[in-house]
């Protein structure tokens, strides 16, 4: 989201102050004039110029407001956009640790104690693309607070992008468990393949059984939706080594 494109607005704005507080004096000479006016007028006409008067006044009044809701909604869409953009920044640097992070693993070593270490490393690894969840559930809620209070839907692009990565990272995680299993398997070590698909099925149990009912809110259904999609992938994943 563009800060400068608020800033702009901002600086208009400023302008429209400016404009209301020059037309405030020229409101206080014209409300002196129809006072004045008021003193010379047969008593008939002394109503009409009151309300004449009072129009100018509460159409004034009218404008004050509109500025000062206007004004009020950009300073919140600058504010919450500013916290946007700084936890986006946040995330795609957490993101970009996580991704060097996998891409230092290689490929799927030869020998058993390489696997076994590796084994580690994705698990660590795991753990951390899925510690980025916290700040992922926060950036929907900044950018649906956008929508509300400002009318802004510019934030749905990055924040796309942002999930399409978390999400290509825990695919990656997924995908490479499975393989390490396999490959532990394939060297003929039955024992540990099946104590890391006995922990992976375990961690599978407890994201099924703490699921939130979500009872009708739209994004956390939306997100619960993404969360077992990922899981099912995680599922297709593991069952060559569950065949196995």
């Amino acid at each position: 989201l563009e800060i400068t494109e608020l800033e702009e607005q901002q600086q208009m704005m400023n302008e429209v102050a400016d404009h209301l507080l020059a037309t405030r004096a020229e409101l206080e000479n014209v409300g002196n004039d129809g006072t004045r006016l008021a003193d010379l007028v047969g008593a008939p006409d002394r109503p009409v110029v009151q309300r004449n008067v009072e129009d100018i006044a509460q159409h004034f009044d009218s404008l004050v407001n509109q500025y000062e809701t206007a004004q009020k909604k950009i300073e919140s869409a600058y504010e919450r956009t500013h916290d946007f953009n700084n936890r986006v920044a946040l995330v795609l640097d957490q993101l970009k640790i996580c991704e060097d992070q996998f891409e230092l693993m290689g490929n799927v070593p030869g020998d058993v104690d390489s696997v076994k270490a590796q084994v580690a490393q994705v698990k660590d690894f795991k753990e951390g693309v899925m510690s980025l969840k916290p700040n992922l559930d926060e950036l929907r809620k900044l950018g649906d607070q956008l929508l509300q209070a400002a009318g802004l839907n510019a934030g749905e692009e990055p924040l796309h992008q942002v999930t399409a990565r978390w999400e290509r990272l825990l695919a990656n995680g997924a995908r490479r468990s499975a393989e390490l299993e396999l490959t532990l398997l394939q060297m003929g070590y039955f024992k540990e393949a099946v104590a890391e698909l006995t922990v992976w099925l375990d961690e599978t149990e407890k994201q099924l059984d703490e699921a939130p009912a979500v009872l009708g809110d739209a994004t956390a259904a939306e997100i619960e939706m993404t969360k077992l999609q990922m899981l099912q992938n995680d599922l297709d994943q593991h069952r060559d080594a569950m065949d196995n």
